[in-house]
């Protein structure tokens, strides 16, 4: 189907929306979890679940959303998730207690998990070779843009007689418009499988492999993100046990899918994707480049709040460079990627994550902002680079009918590496701070026992990014170039007929 020129712009608008809209409330709750927490009494071992019940429903229905919305239809389930979140916002303005609050914002995951998948498979299937790069661009950098404005707007609105409740307003206001939007502006993606019944629509889904897939990484998830604050952080029993959970389940998942496509079933994943041409290379790039990318913001944030004292409101404001630099970056990848290799445009955005940690560990609160938090807040976002040309390679690589899997492979790499990047760097700084902290003989956790708990987090990222960077300059050399009027399938093709003895 041929788009004219306002409507395309209208679809990546749509797409665009939501991803603004899924990472405005998470900038927004970030500063006003204090707010929220003397309103709601919700106590400290459960206050990182007002964020992470969200991301924990996203992660776990990535993969069931983006088969289904390549089952049942793209447009509805992206117009369904929406929808979703529009409902779940007014909802969650109006809790009364812990419990409700952090319930509706798990339940809240699921329209984004919805709508995340379903809205990369728009892109992919819809738009042509020439428009889909620069939509990936503009996708990418709509993500910072939704945070940096939750972050400036939750700190403004925590402050006056609305509160917190209104950051779920605003949400809920914008979730309305685009899912009207969205249900007039993308194409009705509906062919004649539609005359089956339901029954056998939903029969073309893999349920015990998407059961096996999603309590797999609910439980992975789960454990990597409780044992931040559970009694006894990674001794406490139940977090090894349900780590090893996760892998059994994650590896029956494995086996089961390969064991479905050997016999010709439909699969939720199928395993033959990670013998195409750079696939699971992508793949790990992207988890490296994403652990350090979250990992280094989770620990700027906490760095403004906990060692320099600042209120929500001069926090989102130190953060601002970094949603500015996000946009300017994917902005600057969107023009490149039919200029430049693959290859080199990847390693640019990973100087940045190079640099970002580098930089970190050695601030002190003494310094100047303008002298090293600046150019950190700069430098965080240089994965973003890699966003569009990364999924343009996974399109590529899965067929046609399941572009929206293809959102899903690659927002589930990106949640996994948030949740073990923070876990990890966080296990290694707490065990910095608390060695500090008895060194110094202190009671309470000083300001500069955590520093050196940041600093040590700090090189943790700093040695995953130089993993990233390896894998793109040794693993992902061959990365053919994206030519505008190239299609999807020569991609591929590409980097099979391509010499070794011709890359450089």
């Amino acid at each position: 189907m041929v788009l004219s020129t306002s409507r395309t712009w209208l679809l990546i608008g749509c797409v665009c929306g939501a991803n603004v809209l899924n990472n405005f409330l998470q900038g927004a709750l970030t500063v006003s979890l204090s707010t929220i927490q003397q309103s709601l009494n919700i106590s400290e071992p459960n206050l990182q679940w007002c964020l992470s019940a969200y991301a924990l429903t996203f992660a776990c229905f990535l993969l069931l959303s983006g088969k289904v919305a390549d089952v049942l239809g793209r447009r509805l389930l992206f117009v369904l998730g929406t929808a979703w979140i529009a409902i779940l916002s007014i909802a969650a303005s109006f809790s009364r207690n812990q419990i409700s609050f952090i319930v509706l914002n798990g339940l809240m995951g699921l329209g984004a998990a919805a709508n995340t998948p379903a809205g990369i498979g728009i892109l992919g299937s819809t738009l042509s070779a020439d428009v889909k790069s620069m939509a990936f661009a503009a996708v990418g950098g709509a993500a910072p843009i939704g945070y940096i404005t939750g972050l400036c707007l939750g700190g403004i609105l925590c402050e006056t007689f609305a509160s917190w409740p209104s950051v779920f307003w605003i949400e809920s206001a914008l979730a309305t418009i685009f899912s009207l939007m969205s249900w007039f502006c993308i194409p009705s993606d509906r062919g004649e499988q539609y005359h089956e019944t339901m029954m056998k629509l939903l029969g073309r889904i893999d349920w015990v492999g998407a059961s096996l897939s999603t309590l797999g990484f609910a439980t992975l998830i789960f454990s990597l993100t409780d044992a931040q604050s559970a009694p006894g952080g990674w001794s406490t029993p139940y977090i090894p046990v349900l780590l090893v959970l996760s892998v059994i389940l994650l590896l029956l998942f494995f086996r089961w899918e390969v064991y479905r496509e050997r016999t010709g079933a439909a699969t939720l994943m199928p395993p033959s994707l990670f013998k195409s041409p750079n696939f699971g290379m992508i793949l790990s790039m992207v988890f490296c480049a994403w652990w350090a990318f979250n990992a280094m913001t989770y620990f700027a944030t906490i760095y403004y709040q906990l060692v320099l004292q600042l209120s929500p409101i001069q926090t989102a404001l130190r953060l601002l460079p970094l949603g500015i630099a996000g946009v300017g970056i994917n902005t600057l990848a969107g023009y490149l990627i039919s200029r430049m290799r693959p290859v080199w445009l990847i390693a640019l955005g990973l100087i940045g994550s190079l640099a970002a940690p580098l930089l970190f560990a050695f601030v002190q609160p003494s310094f100047s902002y303008w002298w090293i938090m600046f150019w950190v807040m700069l430098f965080i976002v240089g994965p973003d680079a890699a966003y569009a040309v990364s999924n343009i390679h996974i399109s590529a690589a899965v067929p046609a009918q399941d572009q929206a899997l293809a959102g899903g492979i690659f927002n589930v790499t990106t949640r996994l590496a948030t949740a073990l990047g923070i876990a990890t760097s966080s296990a290694v700084a707490t065990a910095v701070s608390n060695a500090a902290q008895r060194a110094d003989g202190d009671l309470t956790r000083s300001p500069s026992a955590l520093l050196s708990g940041y600093h040590a987090a700090a090189w943790v990222c700093f040695g995953i990014a130089m993993v990233a960077m390896v894998i793109d300059l040794v693993g992902l050399r061959g990365l053919p170039m994206i030519r505008p009027s190239q299609p999807e399938q020569a991609i591929v093709v590409s980097v099979e007929l391509q010499p070794v003895e011709a890359r450089p």
